[in-house]
């Protein structure tokens, strides 16, 4: 088994945009991350994760406090220090991450069981929730931190440890005699075994994870489990993605984050394998979640009611639930389908995560964040209505349930995962981000540029002689564009969405010009919310405005759609000001027969991923057109 489409070797990040913020996470969001995961924020909700590892190892006394998942808050966030050490060194987050391992060590029983909820918690009920326990998701996120730690300090010591505990769990799933028939209830531990697989080349955590991946949807032993009424239609099988087996499933349905998680575990298997059954349904339910169930931001899932997929075009903007981790599981899925075909499809929806759905999630202090992510907000509104409880209107230092702020920070450090990728001798660069791809017989692919707020790149081969085949993503926004090679005007062939460049010799200097201007972009008709409005669009970033900016009542602002946009970018694309209308009502009554008027105004636009970072106030990404 192998996959023909894989990473290049090391990716240098040296970009603008980018690189900033993987200072911020490595000295702001990780330390501060660390304070929370130890109850060290005032004023934060508590998160008594590390004190649960403490409690576990008998290092000290209490009650286990939390989420059943409380662990794979720590697990992520180990994670994402282990991605950072790939760009930086952080010697003192490693010095703690070292520390926390011999807790780790402690806290491990001798049959190779780890879970410090039902140690501490309920002993007596392991195994006994698989719908909802999370024994299994939890598994994962640490398996994924040991092999990310082992991979960027070569230190085995909390790679043995979860090996043990997958050893355990090979022991204990299946379908020999004795073993559980069964899967999880929260996709996860499917990504990680893959990714134990590939480290350590023992296939029966393969042959485990396509179990997984194959069982779900036989069984309806999760509705007999009594963590939600049976008869309650938002936790159903298809809530757990286990209405049908997984080849079968047309669509996406259920909670977005399992589901989009399952689906990358999925690609993960088809990669591997080949299997076109795999992949045929991977590409119709990609197609479905993109062409039916996704927001413009990027964001998936947006019924609050089991954090799920609703039918095809119900995207509500003010109650929409587009939780955090959703957008960065689309991350993940996607990036997987680029190891199975490099079609631009995949790379522009990472792109569209990236400056949009997911950025939103954390401030730009790197200390405060979303968990859902609407694109409408009235805050009076939303404090107000039952059913927008899910919405904060501010952002939040932590979550009780903080599954958001260390998924975001691995994200982020992972960022060199998403750049380019390689197939049948070919690097194909996903994602315009500056700095170095290292590449065979020693040479380096060097890219620059001033994404998102430029759409101007160059890239060149570097080493000793020698050339290469590159290929280089025309975004889905992009109208029309300009490659020179050598300082001369080419057209490339484009193949599935790339403009590719043969050949390609060292010091050959290769411009690619996107032309990136506003657009103004429509809904579907069938999405009602969006009927007769319009939003604002440049380049890969998406627009809002506030009320800081604009005043209240954004409701009533107008953009003409019907002709050019009279746009002022400021601030190098950060901010924009667009000439519009705001709708006036000389008549104060509840309803009136006079007629309001439009006034000319100039309408202020921020990036979406910026919006809440100036107190609370109105949001929106949906204008009235004008036609």
């Amino acid at each position: 088994m192998s996959k023909t489409n894989s990473l290049p070797g090391k990716v240098t990040i040296r970009d603008a945009f980018w690189s900033a913020m993987l200072d911020q996470v490595a000295d702001t969001v990780l330390p501060y991350q660390w304070k929370a995961l130890n109850d060290e924020i005032e004023g934060a909700e508590p998160s008594h994760s590390v004190e649960n590892f403490l409690i576990a190892a008998g290092l000290k006394e209490g009650k286990f406090y939390g989420a059943r998942f409380q662990d794979s808050d720590a697990a992520k966030w180990i994670e994402a220090c282990s991605y950072m050490m790939r760009h930086r060194a952080v010697p003192a987050l490693e010095e703690k991450i070292d520390a926390l391992v011999d807790v780790f060590a402690k806290v491990q029983t001798e049959d190779g069981y780890f879970d410090t909820y039902y140690q501490v918690a309920e002993p007596d009920k392991k195994w006994s929730n698989l719908a909802h326990g999370h024994e299994l998701y939890c598994a994962g996120h640490m398996i994924e931190a040991a092999v990310a730690y082992y991979e960027a300090t070569g230190k085995d010591k909390f790679l043995n440890i979860m090996r043990r505990n997958a050893d355990y769990l090979c022991r204990r799933f299946g379908e020999g005699e004795g073993q559980y028939y069964q899967f999880p209830g929260h996709p996860e531990i499917e990504l990680a075994l893959y990714k134990l697989y590939r480290a350590t080349g023992e296939t029966r955590y393969f042959d485990l994870m396509k179990f997984f991946l194959f069982a779900r949807g036989k069984s309806d032993f999760m509705l007999h489990e009594k963590e939600f009424p049976r008869d309650n239609r938002y936790f159903q099988l298809d809530y757990h993605l286990a209405h049908k087996p997984i080849l079968e499933q047309e669509e996406a349905v259920g909670h977005a984050v399992r589901a989009v998680y399952l689906y990358a575990g999925l690609a993960d298997y088809a990669a591997e394998t080949r299997d076109p059954a795999a992949i045929a349904r991977l590409e119709a339910l990609f197609e479905d979640v993109t062409a039916r169930k996704m927001y413009l931001t990027g964001a998936v899932g947006s019924m609050a009611e089991g954090e799920r997929f609703s039918l095809a075009y119900d995207l509500p903007n003010d109650r929409a639930y587009a939780e955090t981790c959703a957008s960065i599981g689309m991350i993940f899925w996607a990036n997987r389908m680029l190891h199975i075909c490099p079609d631009s499809k995949y790379a522009d929806v990472i792109e569209r995560e990236l400056y949009n759905g997911m950025l939103s999630g954390i401030s730009e202090d790197g200390m405060h964040f979303f968990y859902v992510n609407p694109l409408q907000v009235i805050p009076a509104v939303a404090e107000t209505r039952r059913d927008m409880d899910h919405v904060r209107t501010e952002r939040v230092q932590w979550f009780g349930c903080a599954c958001c702020p260390p998924n975001v920070a691995r994200m982020i450090a992972s960022l060199d995962q998403v750049v380019a990728s390689e197939q049948e001798g070919r690097t194909y660069v996903h994602q315009y981000i500056g700095g170095e791809v290292s590449l065979r017989d020693g040479l380096r692919l060097v890219i620059a540029g001033g994404f998102p707020w430029s759409g101007k790149v160059s890239a060149r081969i570097e080493g000793e002689g020698g050339a290469a085949d590159l290929a280089f993503r025309i975004p889905d926004w992009c109208r029309s564009y300009t490659v020179t090679r050598g300082g001369k005007a080419v057209a490339p062939p484009l193949r599935r969405g790339y403009a590719c460049l043969d050949g390609v010799r060292c010091g050959e200097e290769i411009g690619i010009d996107f032309a990136m201007r506003c657009e103004y972009v429509f809904a579907n008709e069938k999405v009602s919310e969006d009927a007769g409005k319009v939003a604002l669009r440049r380049g890969p970033v998406i627009y809002c405005v506030e009320e800081a900016d604009n005043g209240c009542d954004l409701a009533n602002l107008y953009l003409p759609a019907d002709g050019p946009i009279a746009e002022s970018v400021q601030q190098g694309g950060q901010a924009l000001r667009v000439r519009g209308y705001r709708l006036r009502q000389a008549d104060p009554a509840l309803y009136t027969a006079a007629r309001p008027e439009l006034r000319e105004t100039d309408i202020r636009f921020v990036p979406y991923y910026r919006w809440g970072n100036r107190g609370k106030g109105e949001m929106r990404v949906w204008l009235n057109a004008k036609f």
